[in-house]
């Protein structure tokens, strides 16, 4: 009986060992993100795992143009193509019935956000693929997007 229990709990440990070797390999990224020179205010910077690199695709908030991926979607080592928002914030009236808002806009009206950047550094990407390999510290990548 007491082989079993041994059994079970080394069973138990192994398995919550092998199940955790994901989380051991990811890598925090962090950086800043200019365009034209001058810091992002507002945005997202997203890293979209290219063919053969199996992770989940992840992002992280661009304010004063510093970003840093949470720990919880740090990357798994791979190959990742780069995307950046910028947004330029303006508060518009609202013309929507009420029953159509989550909440009742700010006393401005609804904040609208506009992208502000060129497609080539979002939807059409170029910016420059992001790698990062098994056993490397947390990696600090900046990025000067430039017209």
């Amino acid at each position: 009986m007491r082989w079993q229990q041994c059994l079970s709990v080394s069973i138990a440990v192994l398995f919550v060992v092998g199940c955790g070797g994901t989380e051991s390999k990811r890598i925090g990224v962090s950086g800043n993100v200019t365009y034209n020179g001058e810091p992002i205010e507002d945005g997202e910077i997203s890293f979209f795992p290219e063919p053969g690199t199996e992770a989940p695709p992840s992002s992280a908030l661009i304010e004063d143009g510093k970003y840093s991926i949470a720990p919880r979607w740090e990357l798994i080592p791979g190959t990742y193509q780069i995307r950046v928002l910028s947004y330029k914030v303006s508060l518009q009236d609202s013309k929507l019935p009420g029953g159509a808002l989550d909440r009742p806009p700010s006393p401005g009206g609804i904040e609208l956000k506009e992208q502000l950047l060129p497609a080539k550094f979002n939807t059409k990407s170029t910016i420059d693929k992001l790698t990062v390999k098994s056993g490397q510290g947390a990696v600090k990548k900046d990025y000067d997007l430039r017209d």
